[in-house]
């Protein structure tokens, strides 16, 4: 195994579903950036990144998202808190400005750009509303995990999160203006040494039972 990749499967096995973090160990804006960057830098079917990542920063949202998603201290106590979200609706102006962003950044011709064009609102106009959802909710999910991943690299904890209710969510955090529905949350910071969950053997499926090759 290359070095590179042992770092990477060592960093994966110190991670782990943090419960406890250390409130007052924040992370600096530069790596909360750098996470942010990796995130919009990872895979994304037909290059469209079809989700936002929304920074919790007001400290009286996140005690109302604390007290309506199960009372996870977590959501408090962890020095970030993001909101991965997808859209409500895929409206041409979003392909149009995508469309127009890849064309000038690739350099396409007029009529490569209108095949473009066509092509992404072909997709959006022949996929029902239901499978769009799904369609996001999986790109969101891959980008969720290149940040666990990333994170865990840079030695900083990120605990993905379900146990609330999108609904009451959106309302707090008003994310209807924005054309948005949360997915799922992820909090960011640093493991406490209160967290006796960090010692915690990790418990995974064995590598033979995990893994089909087929021949």
């Amino acid at each position: 195994m290359s070095l590179p990749l042992a770092k990477i499967i060592q960093a994966l096995h110190w991670r782990y579903a943090v419960k406890i973090f250390n409130s007052k160990k924040k992370l600096s804006t530069a790596d909360l950036n750098a996470l942010l960057e990796a995130v919009r830098l990872s895979p994304s079917s037909l290059g469209l990144l079809p989700y936002k990542i929304v920074v919790v920063e007001n400290t009286a949202a996140r005690k109302l998202i604390f007290e309506q998603a199960s009372n996870q201290r977590k959501i408090t106590e962890a020095s970030h808190l993001l909101v991965f979200c997808t859209y409500r609706s895929y409206t041409r102006s979003f392909i149009d400005a995508f469309v127009d962003m890849f064309s000038k950044q690739r350099h396409l011709s007029p009529e490569q750009t209108a095949n473009l064009r066509k092509a992404r609102r072909a997709f959006v106009k022949e996929t029902s509303p239901k499978d769009l959802d799904e369609w996001a909710g999986d790109q969101a999910f891959i980008g969720l995990g290149v940040l666990v991943a990333s994170a865990a690299l840079a030695g900083i904890d990120a605990g993905p999160m379900g146990g609330f209710k999108p609904e009451v969510l959106d309302e707090i955090l008003n994310l209807r203006r924005y054309n948005l529905r949360s997915r799922v949350l992820c909090t960011l910071g640093y493991r406490s040494a209160e967290d006796a969950e960090a010692k915690a053997k990790k418990v995974r499926w064995p590598f033979k039972d995990f893994v089909i090759k087929i021949k």
